[in-house]
């Protein structure tokens, strides 16, 4: 990653913090731009492609974390921690704090669905 790529990301982060509970579209495309920096940096256009259209097959799931109050915030924190991660080249950080965001993602989900299944 460059400076200029943290920088992009960061700039990304800040509007994402800026605009928590606010708008849920335009937090998809700068939530896009964030994650995308790093998959430009793979240098493989098949690779980019494939994390691209995986991404995209995610969109609801996000959305439907995303419309939870308190997933916003949670967003930018866990982009932030990525991003001190990189700042200091801490691999083990970087990869744990990717971790951590995917996999609270995912908590999020199973929560929002098993709600959604016991209203229904």
């Amino acid at each position: 990653m460059t400076d200029k790529d943290l920088e992009k990301m960061e700039a990304a982060n800040e509007k994402i913090r800026k605009m928590i509970d606010k708008d849920d579209v335009q937090f998809q495309e700068i939530n896009r731009l964030f994650h995308s920096t790093i998959w430009e940096r793979t240098n493989s256009e098949r690779l980019t492609v494939l994390l691209a259209n995986l991404y995209s097959e995610a969109a609801q799931y996000r959305h439907l974390a995303m419309i939870h109050p308190g997933r916003m915030i949670e967003v930018y924190e866990e982009h932030a921690c990525f991003l001190a991660a990189l700042k200091s080249k801490d691999a083990e950080e970087a990869e744990k704090c990717v971790r951590d965001h995917y996999e609270s993602t995912l908590i999020w989900l199973v929560r929002l669905l098993k709600e959604e299944a016991e209203s229904a």
